[in-house]
């Protein structure tokens, strides 16, 4: 199993990783520093917050024309153990 954006497989269909599959996670609240506050331009020192909308790996797989599959390596790698993990346990 590749991790560097070359072509994968799992169960015999290609996988191409790409790290930028993200999308936007919640948006968090951060407080600015008084020192931020106070040197910042155009001055605003009322001003104690701002929001930061991180950005998490994209949770799916998108289908290619081609039929190979794009997905983000961390959901890939969390697909793969589920599976291995599937794979094991024995009814």
């Amino acid at each position: 199993m590749r991790e560097d954006g070359l072509l994968n497989t799992m169960n015999g269909i290609p996988v191409i990783l790409s790290e930028s599959l993200t999308q936007a996670g919640e948006p968090q609240q951060v407080r600015y520093s008084w020192r931020q506050r106070l040197l910042s331009w155009p001055w605003r020192p009322w001003v104690a917050t701002y929001t930061v909308i991180p950005q998490v790996p994209y949770r799916g797989a998108m289908q290619m024309a081609s039929g190979r599959l794009l997905m983000h390596p961390a959901t890939f790698r969390a697909l793969k153990e589920a599976t291995d993990l599937a794979g094991s346990v024995t009814p």
